[in-house]
């Protein structure tokens, strides 16, 4: 039997003293590719490295200069398909037929309907449109379980169709044809370039599993991930490149993020689709945006309920607000400031809750500022002066201002002189709280507090004005 044997004196290959082969890298001349520290440099030879992601080989990444990737994720849009009710101010829905709902527990479902109808159909699509600038990778990731069958098409990713029942003519997204075939689509001009997906995840009738998908552009490819997350292996890695004589992946400079559910003719079963979370991340990107700004983009600033999506502060069309009855235990108005009147009362050290809010869960409000106005109305102040004393409760247990414990900030103080006409306005309060923003927890509560010491419960008095609350939602 034949053995390999250390022989250091002649080219025969080195082995250690515990039996084991020794090597070196080499270039293709022959040449070792290690050096030492300080030596002249030789062929531009190199050996690649990489890592491990949800126990998946990756190289590591550059850029054509060869610096190396930095992974700055941007989270430009984050969509949990949270609560009963479809944001509309972070989508627009056009259907034919199709129905949808939604829920926590069970993410958005185009099809809610179990329809089989011919021709039914569903766009859902972002009102935002979102660039792809060069050098700068951008990610689109979906939670979803898809069960579709033949004569159904499917469609999720980077794309503008005319209508629910049109494929899009630009854009960089996934498909199931009405044949049940998966595959990524680069469209430009309405021509389609495509790779079929073989490898990857079960579309059909009956699938009841979730899977990942991440559509990744680059300067010169669109990119094709779908991983089976309970065993974190890579389904489908796969790529459509750039051609010669295409202008760029897109001809749009901006697309909206879309889903499109159409059959195309009668179905033996109900298509089911169903989206768990979408995001889109910008990498390699450094946009210096905070986070305050992030969340407005995303529809979570303070003047929109997060989760019912309806305007949170008092503002009615055209008409003035309800005249607030002041208590201390329950709230004028349950809204996050807004437009305000209550008739004038005597004076007194008792707190109101002009405004008490609820904050809906899982969110958190961060407060950054809050704005007064206030005018008189109705009748001149009579006998006493108004002197109105504001504050604020942040992170309160219960909306009553008796409840022990709750956090009280001072805003500033307003007047009204004796006399003081229909139509005088006290001077603007600004509260600045950005060095130290008031932070209220999930499902915790809000109050705007109100204290008049020196008033007068004068006839037709109506004292009116508006509080703006700047801030936003974690």
């Amino acid at each position: 039997m034949a053995q390999i044997q250390n022989n250091p004196a002649s080219e025969g290959l080195k082995v250690t003293a515990a039996g084991t082969a020794q090597t070196g890298l080499h270039d293709g001349d022959g040449a070792a590719i290690y050096k030492v520290n300080g030596a002249a440099k030789g062929s531009q030879y190199f050996v690649p490295g990489g890592g491990l992601n949800d126990d998946n080989v990756r190289m590591f990444r550059t850029d054509r200069l060869g610096g190396q990737g930095l992974a700055l994720n941007n989270l430009i849009l984050t969509e949990p398909f949270e609560g009963t009710n479809i944001s509309t101010n972070r989508w627009i829905v056009a259907t034919t037929t199709f129905t949808q709902a939604q829920t926590t527990a069970a993410g958005l479902n185009l099809n809610s309907g179990a329809s089989l109808a011919n021709a039914a159909a569903v766009l859902f699509r972002t009102l935002q449109y979102y660039v792809k600038h060069q050098r700068t990778p951008l990610q689109a990731k979906f939670r979803l379980r898809p069960a579709i069958p033949t004569n159904t098409v499917a469609e999720w990713g980077f794309g503008l169709p005319a209508n629910q029942t049109t494929e899009a003519t630009d854009g960089c997204y996934f498909q199931i044809t009405a044949g049940g075939v998966l595959q990524g689509v680069v469209a430009t001009g309405g021509v389609n370039l495509t790779v079929t997906l073989s490898g990857s995840i079960n579309v059909g009738t009956g699938n009841t599993n979730y899977y990942t998908c991440d559509i990744i552009l680059d300067d010169d490819e669109a990119r094709f991930v779908v991983q089976d997350t309970a065993t974190g292996l890579i389904l489908d890695d796969k790529r459509i490149q750039l051609p010669l004589t295409q202008i760029r992946l897109w001809q749009n400079s901006r697309l909206p993020l879309f889903t499109r559910l159409h059959n195309t003719a009668l179905v033996a079963s109900a298509p089911v689709f169903i989206l768990t979370s979408a995001d889109i991340i910008a990498l390699d990107l450094n946009m210096n945006r905070q986070w305050p700004d992030t969340a407005a983009v995303n529809g979570l600033s303070a003047g929109i309920q997060p989760v019912s999506f309806a305007q949170a502060e008092t503002w009615a069309n055209s008409a003035a607000p309800a005249s607030s009855t002041l208590s201390n235990t329950a709230a004028g108005a349950t809204t996050l400031g807004g437009l305000f009147q209550f008739a004038a009362v005597a004076g007194a050290a008792t707190d109101y809750a002009l405004f008490g809010y609820t904050v809906p869960a899982p969110y958190t409000l961060v407060v950054k500022g809050i704005d007064i106005e206030t005018w008189n109305t109705g009748a001149a102040v009579a006998t006493t002066p108004t002197l109105l004393v504001w504050g604020c409760g942040y992170n309160q247990s219960a909306i009553s201002l008796a409840t022990a414990g709750i956090y009280r900030k001072a805003l500033g103080a307003q007047q009204f002189p004796v006399a003081a006409a229909i139509g005088a306005k006290a001077e603007r309060i600004t509260a600045d709280f950005s060095h130290a923003p008031l932070v209220t927890n999930p499902g915790r509560f809000f109050t705007i507090i109100l204290r008049m010491p020196v008033a007068s419960a004068t006839a037709s008095q109506i004292i009116q004005g508006m509080v703006t609350i700047k801030g936003h939602y974690e």
